[in-house]
């Protein structure tokens, strides 16, 4: 999402949430307690609102996979600026060369596996973490694998 249409929905949340505002209060009831507590009640339904409005979902049918590569397939899931957060499927066979991140790199295996140089094979369930400024060995995958990844958008390969 660019950053005007960022802003243009965060321009559109405010307003939706503000004409609720234009309701009156209305005189009291006996099970309203006092005016302030009213009002109090009215602000926080709409801070309740605009944050619920804030927040991003990705159905799994949703989204869009872009080849990143042969064999490779990535789903942005958040952009927020330099790092994101993506699924990235490998078919059987596909690889990554060795390469680094300016930001440390999450990776959780959910199907398939992976394997980073000769030694580290990762399975589903395993977490890793790629640390900033060092490289990666070569990762490959024999079987096919879907990743979640957290990362900078900025790859430097070797």
């Amino acid at each position: 999402m660019s950053e005007l249409d960022k802003t243009a929905l965060s321009t559109r949340v405010h307003t939706e949430s503000l004409r609720s505002l234009d309701d009156p209060i209305g005189p009291p009831r006996s099970d309203d307690g006092d005016l302030l507590g009213r009002v109090k009640r009215r602000v926080m339904g709409v801070v309740k609102h605009e944050c619920a409005a804030a927040h991003r979902t990705v159905r799994s049918d949703g989204g869009v996979w872009e080849q990143v590569a042969p064999g490779i397939e990535r789903k942005v899931l958040w952009d927020a600026g330099d790092e994101m957060s993506y699924l990235m499927r490998l078919a059987p066979g596909a690889s990554v060369g060795p390469h680094g991140h300016l930001t440390d790199e999450e990776c959780f295996v959910l199907e398939g596996s992976l394997c980073i140089g000769t030694e580290l094979v990762l399975r589903p369930g395993d977490f890793h973490v790629g640390v900033k400024g060092v490289p990666h060995d070569q990762a490959h995958s024999e079987t096919g694998a879907l990743l979640f990844l957290r990362s900078s958008k900025e790859v430097e390969f070797s």
